[in-house]
């Protein structure tokens, strides 16, 4: 029988890799972007005989796969710890799956483990099975678990970074979003508890109902600790015609005016706000260095950003301490890197294809960085009292468009020369292409003010590590 093994050494105690592990969420947040899998039943508590249901793409079709954990240790008693999930159905004929945490001598007085996976597999035709597909197999797992220990490691070095905190109870708008998605299984993974607000009656444990219309909120989440606000339309998806102008105001500047509102009649409002914005703010400003202080640009996008920047902080400036009941904090987010959405996405197909390039002269700047990156930011702000009103949320190194064109084209092994020109994405798009060309060299001063540690240096590491390229 096949078996794969892989481990990585991890600045945390065996307790805590366990909890990490034992999250609701750790299986979403440790999938790798590019997979295909899907929670159907989310793993009721890791202990002895409890079930996950996945549903795994295979090629087209999804095979539904159940996971039962056996050998279940907490390692509580200083002993190791870990668990065992063994496939009850799904692409293989027999999967055994050891999760082996390992204490190891702390150094510094700081607490080390070992991470271990162990995967002993058969595929479907036995041993023939084995034999023709063991080097495909192997070559998937290990991309895969370079990428799952790559974001376990990073996520124990971000909680040992952060301002000490206790256990928060978060709100968070747009939970299934890009970055939401990813902004609720971090706060799951590190110890603290999540509430998604939906827009239909709550019918979870961990959900609130809301009504962006109204601003009206489940009257439950009177206590939140934090409220994360990250619902809205992206700009880029369709046409940029009056109707959606309209619509984009209403939900960024009256929605968010709205649902403060709202949370500011609780009996208890939460302590923090963060709410989304964006770094159209700017405008197109060439060569600039920006950074939170630089002044507005022109246009519709620079202004709906301010309006709603002003909204997000009840403040008669941008850029001034908020006048709210909480801590409010507005997000300038740059342009977010993943395979699941935003401009990546729609830039791999192109590029997949050996016809990607640059849009118009490749001289705009692009203020990028990965969506693991973004959640961390959010939780940077949600626990560091020193962050307030506009923060930055882009990542260290601003990268030119033709620098991001070469970079992807590396990562994927394409070629990447063939430049868009401004006419043919103005046929595509519209009126959006002008907002997609605008050159924001956006720099992080806030967050490098308070010492945040970024994940990615550069865009060439933050797009091998959502597509999982080496």
């Amino acid at each position: 029988m096949p078996s794969f093994e892989r481990a990585v050494d991890l600045d945390c105690s065996v307790e805590e890799a366990f909890a990490y592990h034992a999250a609701r969420r750790a299986f979403a947040r440790l999938t790798p972007f590019w997979d295909d899998t899907v929670v159907v039943e989310p793993l009721p508590g890791l202990v002895e005989g409890a079930r996950a249901v996945l549903a795994v793409g295979v090629g087209p079709a999804r095979l539904r796969w159940v996971a039962r954990h056996e050998d279940v240790c907490d390692g509580c008693d200083g002993s190791v710890a870990g668990f065992v999930d063994v496939a009850e159905g799904g692409p293989f004929s027999s999967w055994r799956h050891e999760h082996r945490i390992e204490p190891l001598s702390p150094t510094a007085g700081r607490a080390r483990c070992r991470l271990v996976d162990r995967i002993a597999w058969s595929g479907p035709l036995g041993g023939i099975g084995d034999a023709v597909g063991g080097g495909f197999v192997d070559a998937k797992l290990d991309r895969m678990f370079r990428f799952r220990h790559d974001t376990m490691q990073k996520d124990m070095a971000l909680r040992r970074a952060l301002p000490a905190h206790g256990r928060l109870r978060v709100g968070v708008t747009g939970a299934s979003g890009l970055i939401g998605a990813e902004v609720v299984a971090l706060l799951d993974v590190l110890g603290h508890d999540v509430v998604r607000f939906v827009r239909r009656p709550s019918c979870a444990a961990d959900e609130l109902s809301w009504e962006p219309a109204t601003g009206a909120v489940d009257p439950r989440a009177s206590g939140l600790d934090a409220v994360v606000h990250l619902a809205g339309e992206n700009i880029a998806d369709g046409r940029l015609d009056d109707h959606k102008r309209a619509r984009l105001r209403d939900q960024r500047v009256g929605g968010t005016a709205r649902l403060l509102g709202a949370l500011a009649q609780l009996p208890r409002p939460p302590r923090v706000v963060v709410s989304a914005a964006a770094v159209g703010f700017y405008g197109d400003r060439g060569d600039e260095v920006l950074d939170e202080d630089s002044p507005r640009g022109q246009g519709f996008l620079a202004q709906l950003c301010a309006d709603w920047e002003w909204a997000a902080l009840g403040a008669a400036s941008s850029t001034t301490t908020s006048s709210a009941p909480w801590r409010a904090v507005a997000l300038r987010l740059g342009v977010v890197l993943s395979p699941r959405g935003g401009a990546l996405q729609k830039a791999l197909p192109a590029f997949l294809a050996g016809v990607g390039g640059p849009f118009g002269d490749g001289r705009a700047w692009m203020p990028l960085l990965s969506v693991d990156d973004a959640a961390a930011i959010v939780l940077r702000v949600l626990v560091d009292d020193r962050l307030s009103g506009v923060v930055a949320a882009t990542g260290p190194s601003p990268a030119r468009n033709r620098e991001f064109a070469a970079a992807l084209g590396r990562v994927l092994r394409r070629p990447a020369v063939l430049p868009v020109p401004r006419f043919a994405l103005r046929t595509v798009l519209g009126a959006v292409a002008d907002h997609v060309l605008e050159s924001n060299r956006v720099e992080p001063r806030r967050l490098r003010s308070v010492g945040h540690a970024f994940r990615h240096a550069d865009v060439e590491s933050a797009l091998r590590h959502v597509l999982g390229r080496r």
